[in-house]
């Protein structure tokens, strides 16, 4: 069995992110402004940061909710588990893969590259973005009779979006 970790850069920075983000928002709810001349534009400008700070919480909840921390390969079982921070952990069993595909998009400072594996309906995720490494999971799955779909155009925002739809 391998174990694959998770990228520890991004995860902990996402934690940081959310906790600070949390005590701001609760900062905001808190803190009421004084009601002066000032008081339209100063509601504006908290609207606007509360909004924006919303934003970036849902953004790193979804990401620490849909993607894996960590993940074991168990060729003896043929099979692979996925770790998550927050849900349940997922074992996906090579059968129930019906395809997989390479992918990579770039951020404001990184270019990101992984697979996406199809089974039971969904997507998962495997990448240098939320693991360590993901050359183990594509050198197992290429080493099986899976389809292999070739490399893909991939955008997280559209990842995301079917993935909560999934959940629904």
């Amino acid at each position: 069995m391998m174990t694959i970790g998770p990228n520890k850069y991004q995860l902990y920075l996402k934690i940081i992110v959310l906790v600070i983000d949390i005590l701001l928002i609760g900062l905001f709810v808190i803190k009421t402004p004084r009601i002066d001349a000032d008081y339209i534009s100063r509601m504006i400008l908290t609207s606007i940061l509360f909004f924006v700070m919303f934003l970036v919480l849902f953004m790193i909840a979804i990401q620490l909710l849909i993607l894996p921390i960590s993940i074991e390969i168990n060729e003896g079982s043929n099979s692979i588990i996925l770790h998550f921070l927050i849900s349940n952990l997922v074992i996906i069993r090579l059968e129930e893969i019906t395809e997989f595909t390479e992918f990579s998009f770039r951020n404001k400072s990184s270019v990101y590259e992984g697979i996406l594996v199809k089974a039971n309906g969904k997507e998962y995720m495997f990448s240098n973005f939320n693991l360590v490494d993901y050359d183990p999971v594509l050198s197992f799955l290429k080493n099986t009779n899976i389809p292999f779909s070739g490399k893909k155009k991939f955008n997280m925002i559209k990842y995301f979006a079917s993935y909560l739809k999934v959940i629904e």
